[in-house]
This record gives C-alpha cells, sequence and structure tokens, in this order.
C-alpha cells in the first residue's frame, strides 16, 4: 500500500480515511474546537462521515452510548466532555 501511494494510485479519499492521519494524535480539545468550528460554520454538528471530523463525531455517538449503558466513563468521553458537546448542538442520534 505505500508503494501504490508512492506511485499516486491510492485516492485522496482513501488516503484521508488513513487511521495514521495525525488528526487521530490531536488532543480532545483541538477536535472539539473543530467540530465547534464545523457547528458555527453549518449551524449543526452532522459533519459528513467520509470526513476525518465526521469519523471522531461517529465515535463520540458510540463513547456516548458506552457512557450511557454503564453509567461509567468508559473511552475516555467524562460527563463534562459530554455537556460541552451537547452546548454546541451535538445530536447523538441522527
Amino acid at each position: 500500500q505505500k508503494k501504490k501511494k508512492n506511485q499516486g494510485i491510492i485516492s485522496s479519499d482513501h488516503q484521508k480515511l488513513q487511521p495514521k492521519d495525525p488528526f487521530w494524535d490531536l488532543p480532545w480539545e483541538s477536535k472539539f474546537e473543530d467540530l465547534a468550528n464545523f457547528q458555527r460554520e453549518h449551524g449543526h454538528c452532522r459533519v459528513p462521515c467520509k470526513t476525518i471530523l465526521g469519523r471522531w463525531v461517529q465515535r463520540l455517538r458510540s463513547q456516548k452510548k458506552d457512557f450511557d449503558e454503564s453509567g461509567l466513563r468508559r473511552n475516555g468521553l467524562t460527563e463534562e466532555q459530554i455537556q460541552r458537546l451537547e452546548g454546541i448542538g451535538m445530536e447523538w442520534s441522527v
């Protein structure tokens, strides 16, 4: 795959979805700011799933579901983070 990427065979869309994207290494706060900026620009937090930010939002929804079902903090999502996300209009089910 690395060889194909170097040869330009792998599409740029596919490259955006690779888990090695630097976005995943950013702190939670940086990702939250990206989502808040998206919300300000578009008026909602329904980020397209094919984007890195959209995949992060999907992950948040999954973490929230785990939080609700267990009553315990799981996967790093805290009550404070949930409140902050809800404060910018996060929709947990779409």
